[in-house]
């Protein structure tokens, strides 16, 4: 029988910020064990088995079948899998069931990629850090505005929904309004909180304009973080291709400049925080598109 394990580094999102480009190749190192499923959502959740979960509502069961797809492909070309996939679906959930996912070897660093985990709440994340008060965390960035938007592209792919390009003004508002998409984008809120319990040394901030232009480099840097062998010949060749991108309508400038209000003071706070020249472009691009709606910015005569 497997060991119990618990995941020695979570990645927290942000959610479209390239965590499952993350998730790809992170499971190729041997170093690095990874579930079947990328996001176990077990922080965020409730703790009645999935299948039950299901049951509460559209969303749930939308979530579920978007878990059993690649899950039934899967333990077709791996029946190994199948125990694990029983365990996931039916079991109740809690810290043991929580643990039993992870059955990494000995010598393997073992994950958990969930974005969904950047909008827990303290006490949530007192609970993650009684269970793992030693694991290294992962939170990638992105212009938050950009990220919005890719948000809610993939939102009007799915969901009964035709496509960011058929959506209403009144729809779109209401997404980039609701609150959950914006506490996605809300990292100072989610450094401050997962800042009270984890030391700034197991916190490793990645920047989502780093993989396009260094991927090979970000990959090194997070084997590095994590403890695993950083050498060149565990980085794939494939390391820059993207993985689920799609193409897109652009913003309206009505919503760029909604958005430009709404996240210049907190692009501004990033920027002052980590100074560099990733939050530096950000910075000028919302200063840009508030200079040319006429409103004013505090920042140095962008």
């Amino acid at each position: 029988m497997t060991p119990l394990s618990k995941p020695h580094f979570l990645c927290i999102g942000a959610q479209k910020a390239g965590t499952t480009w993350l998730y790809y190749n992170l499971r190729q190192h041997p170093e690095i064990w990874l579930p079947p499923i990328k996001e176990i959502h077990y922080f965020d959740r409730s703790n009645r088995p999935l299948i039950l979960d299901a049951l509460r509502g559209q969303s749930e069961r939308y979530m579920l079948w978007r878990w059993l797809e690649p899950a039934i492909q899967d333990m077709r070309k791996n029946p190994q899998h199948i125990g694990w996939y029983m365990e996931f679906f039916l079991s109740t959930r809690g810290d043991r069931w929580y643990e039993k996912l992870f059955q990494n070897a000995p010598h393997q660093r073992a994950g958990d990629i969930t974005p969904a985990y950047a909008r827990l709440s303290l006490p949530q994340v007192r609970h993650v850090y009684e269970l793992l008060p030693n694991a290294k965390i992962i939170y990638m960035l992105r212009n938050p505005i950009d990220r919005i938007w890719s948000q809610a592209a993939m939102y009007f792919s799915r969901f009964g929904h035709e496509g960011l390009q058929q959506a209403s003004e009144v729809e779109i508002a209401n997404f980039l309004n609701w609150d959950m998409a914006q506490r996605n984008s809300d990292y100072l809120q989610t450094l401050d909180i997962w800042g009270q319990f984890y030391r700034q040394e197991q916190i490793q901030v990645i920047f989502f304009e780093q993989i396009a232009e260094s991927p090979a480099e970000v990959i090194k840097t997070i084997y590095t973080f994590i403890g695993v062998d950083p050498h060149e010949r565990h980085i794939q060749q494939d390391v820059g291709e993207k993985v689920h991108h799609r193409p897109y309508a652009q913003m309206s400038e009505e919503f760029a400049i909604e958005l430009a209000r709404r996240y210049y003071p907190q692009i501004l706070k990033l920027h002052q925080m980590f100074d560099n020249g990733y939050t530096q472009r950000w910075l000028e691009s919302v200063s840009q598109t508030l200079q040319q709606a006429h409103l004013p910015t505090p920042y140095g005569g962008m």
